[in-house]
C-alpha cells in the first residue's frame, strides 16, 4: 500500500497520466531504504543488442558475395571494377549533397552524473545559504530543515508537482531516491528544463534527467525570527499576529481588509485564503501557511522561470 501510495503521488509531482513500471520501482527503492534495488531485466536489451549485431555481419556478407544482376547472371562483387565504380558514383553524389544545418535546440542532459550529484549533495544546503545572501549559513538551514528551533530559519518538507514548484516560485531542494538518497538545489523550472546545482556548478538539464529519481518531494526554507511561534490561531495578540496581518491585507487579488485583530473575520478570510492555495483549511497560520503568506514580499532569491543555456 505504501509502495502504490508513493507510485500515485510521483505520477502527480511529475503531471502524468499513467503509473509505470518506472515510477513503481521508484517508488519500491524509496520504501525500502537499504534493501537491494529493484532493477529492470537486461535480458531483452541484451537480444536487442545480439540481433544488432546479427544484423550487421549479415550486412558485411552481403557486400562482400557476388550479387545476381537482372538477368541472374552473376554482378559486380566487392573489388571488382564494376563494384569499384559504382562506390565511386556514390561517393561523389553524396560530396554534392548540401550538409544538413546543425540543429538550433539545445542539447540538454538526460541523466546525472553520479560523481556531480553525490558533490552536489555534499554543498546543496551551502549553496541554498548562498541564494539567501546567507554566505556560511548552510549549517543553520540543514538544522532547521532536520526540526531544529531557533536556528533563525524556518524549514518545511512537502510534496507536490512541477505546477505547485512554480507556484511557490522559491527556490529549494529536492529530495531524490533510488540506490541512494541525494539532495539537490532546484533553482529553476520552465516548460521542459530544470536548473539545478549550487550557484558555482549548476546545471540546465531535462525533467527527465530528474524525475527518474524524484517522487514530489522538497525542501523549501526561508530566514525567520528564532522566537517565531510554530502556530498562530484566533484570539493570539501581539508583533507575529500583527505581522501576518499586515501580510495578509498585501495578499495578491483577495487582500484581508477587515479589523487588525485575529478574530472570527480574519479566521474566516484565512481559511479562504488556505482553500485557494490548496493548503489545510484548519484557520491556523502554521509554517506552510506562513509560507505562502510571505511568498509574495520576496524578491531574491526567487525560482527562474527563464534562464540561458551554460556554453
Amino acid at each position: 500500500n505504501i509502495i502504490a501510495d508513493r507510485a500515485l503521488v510521483g505520477a502527480y509531482a511529475r503531471e502524468q497520466q499513467d503509473v509505470d513500471a518506472r515510477l513503481v520501482h521508484a517508488a519500491a527503492n524509496e520504501v525500502q531504504l537499504g534493501e537491494p534495488g529493484i532493477g529492470r531485466s537486461r535480458w531483452p536489451w541484451a537480444m536487442a543488442a545480439a540481433s544488432g549485431v546479427v544484423l550487421a555481419v549479415a550486412t558485411w556478407f552481403m557486400l562482400r558475395v557476388i550479387l545476381p544482376g537482372p538477368d541472374g547472371s552473376p554482378a559486380a562483387a566487392a573489388g571488382s571494377p564494376a563494384m569499384d565504380q559504382a562506390l565511386a558514383s556514390a561517393q561523389t553524389a553524396a560530396s554534392n549533397e548540401q550538409p544538413a544545418p546543425p540543429s538550433s535546440e539545445p542539447v540538454l542532459l538526460d541523466a546525472l552524473d553520479s560523481l556531480w550529484l553525490d558533490s552536489q549533495h555534499r554543498a546543496v544546503w551551502d549553496g541554498l545559504a548562498l541564494l539567501w545572501s546567507d554566505p556560511g549559513g548552510g549549517l543553520a538551514i540543514e538544522a532547521a530543515c532536520k526540526g531544529e528551533p531557533g536556528t533563525g530559519y524556518a524549514c518545511i518538507r512537502d510534496t507536490g508537482s512541477w505546477a505547485r514548484i512554480r507556484q511557490l516560485g522559491l527556490p529549494l531542494v529536492l529530495v531524490l531516491q533510488g540506490e541512494d538518497s541525494y539532495h539537490l538545489l532546484l533553482q529553476g523550472v520552465d516548460d521542459s528544463r530544470l536548473l539545478v546545482g549550487e550557484p558555482s556548478g549548476q546545471l540546465t538539464v531535462s525533467r527527465a534527467a530528474v524525475e527518474d529519481q524524484w517522487l514530489g518531494a522538497y525542501y523549501v526554507a526561508w530566514p525567520q525570527a528564532s522566537n517565531w511561534p510554530r502556530e498562530i490561531v484566533r484570539g493570539d495578540t501581539g508583533p507575529a499576529v500583527d505581522t501576518v496581518i499586515g501580510l495578509a491585507s498585501r495578499s495578491g487579488d483577495s487582500p484581508y481588509s477587515g479589523e487588525p485583530v485575529f478574530g472570527a473575520g480574519f479566521e474566516r478570510w484565512l481559511v479562504a485564503y488556505q482553500r485557494r492555495f490548496g493548503l489545510e483549511a484548519d484557520g491556523i497560520v502554521g509554517p506552510k501557511t506562513l509560507l505562502y503568506l510571505i511568498r509574495p514580499s520576496i524578491s531574491a532569491p526567487v525560482l527562474a522561470a527563464a534562464w540561458d543555456e551554460e556554453p
